[in-house]
């Protein structure tokens, strides 16, 4: 069982990371839109259908000890984060940018703008997937490394700032 889950995670990873590099083209007024892929809403759904397991096993089966109620329950609790999560990140989080400013949208719709003559710091966590931009007002855009088309925002991040992330 443990060999399945690898082989789908890495199978995964493959398909997220061939999508990074993949280059995408301005609209008419010279923006570029960078978008989640569909990989995060369908991995949404799978963990959705993990979460809603121990409740279905409920109607079957009560556990009669602490330990089965801990288990359901972080079952549900953990799957049901990722779930909501993977899907928020899949519908909501976009990079808009063009020659002049950046625009990011998190997954809970907060929008945060600047430009990129504002950019003084780039950090780069592996751990959470983001890239930081923080501007001369303190102000902090998190991109997930994730995003189609993300090496064409990286080369542009190099030629306007200078900073280049290690991803």
């Amino acid at each position: 069982m443990s060999a399945i889950a690898h082989v789908i995670t890495a199978a995964l990873e493959i398909l997220i990371n061939k999508a990074t590099v993949k280059h995408i083209e301005n609209d008419w007024e010279g923006r570029y839109t960078l978008r989640m892929q569909k990989a995060y809403y369908i991995l949404g759904w799978i963990c959705g259908l993990i979460a809603i397991t121990p409740v279905l096993v409920l109607t079957f089966e009560v556990p009669t000890d602490i330990a089965g109620w801990i288990a359901f329950g972080g079952i549900f609790l953990g799957a049901g984060f990722f779930a909501v999560l993977s899907i928020l990140y899949y519908r909501n989080h976009q990079v808009i940018f063009d020659k002049k400013y950046i625009e990011v949208t998190s997954p809970i719709r907060n929008v945060t703008t600047t430009t990129w003559d504002k950019v003084v710091k780039v950090k780069y966590s592996y751990n959470a997937g983001l890239i930081t931009l923080i501007d001369r007002d303190g102000q902090k855009l998190k991109i997930n490394h994730h995003l189609i088309g993300l090496h064409t925002f990286l080369s542009v991040l190099e030629n306007k700032t200078g900073f280049r992330p290690k991803l």
